[in-house]
């Protein structure tokens, strides 16, 4: 069998005769590679077991000091405590209400279906999660498919079709919230005060209650409120005569 010039070079460095110490052996692995990618290195050991007997059976998982070579990203479906303990825990995506928000935000009236893209993206989801069910890829994909270069409604049928392999229920929560974001409502107070906000009453008397403080120039009680407001990811901007509010 003729073999190529790089291939000679690496066999003249190597006593096929001799029996190579391990450190000797893997500087030698090193020296005879030639590729410009990380090589692959076959290692086979002669353990002295009879594989046929089950207490000689042997398997196990060795993780190398350098991983495999691939840029591995974490996402996190959580909210509250648990979504700041991922992120804290270095998390690279922490989504939940934040997912949801992202999907309510596409225009299901924004484009046809791009059958072709639908395809290659449900492809490339099944081959992720065939991975041994690996649901963390899954789950990273969709944000992969927010960030398609596509139209909407081609995104929200992407979305669709792993939602029936996840099943985190992703459009009928976004459908529910771009309704509720529809029917924000508006809360008055004397004075011409508005507050314009998600729709939810509590936080629209939260934030009634910080015009109240600050009319009564209790300071202290207003930043009391607006700290709270921000540890439940609420964003408050004040205007000339009320504020509007959204998570953030």
């Amino acid at each position: 069998m003729k073999h190529g010039k790089h291939y000679v070079d690496a066999a003249k460095l190597v006593d096929s005769t001799k029996l190579y110490e391990v450190n000797e052996a893997l500087e030698l692995a090193c020296k005879t590679a030639s590729a410009k990618f990380d090589e692959t290195v076959e290692l086979h050991v002669r353990l002295g077991v009879d594989g046929r007997h089950a207490d000689q059976q042997v398997r196990g998982a060795v993780v190398l000091p350098n991983g495999t070579g691939k840029t591995v990203r974490v996402c996190a479906i959580a909210k509250g405590a648990a979504a700041a303990a991922a992120e804290a825990a270095g998390a690279d995506i922490v989504g939940d209400d934040e997912l949801i928000a992202k999907i309510a935000a596409l225009n299901p009236e924004d484009g046809t279906v791009d059958e072709a893209a639908l395809k290659e993206y449900k492809e490339k989801f099944l081959q992720q999660m065939g991975n041994d069910l690996n649901t963390s890829m899954g789950v990273t994909a969709l944000y992969d498919a927010l960030k398609a270069k596509t139209n909407d409604a081609t995104k929200l049928a992407i979305l669709d079709s792993y939602d029936q392999v996840l099943s985190l229920s992703l459009l009928e929560k976004a459908a529910a919230m771009r309704e509720a974001n529809a029917k924000a409502q508006t809360a008055k107070a004397e004075g011409g005060y508005t507050v314009t906000g998600e729709g939810d009453p509590a936080i629209d008397a939260l934030v009634m209650q910080r015009y109240e403080a600050k009319k009564s120039k209790n300071f202290a009680e207003a930043d009391r409120i607006r700290d709270e407001l921000k540890a439940q990811g609420i964003e408050i901007v004040d205007a000339k005569d009320g504020a509007s509010w959204k998570r953030v």
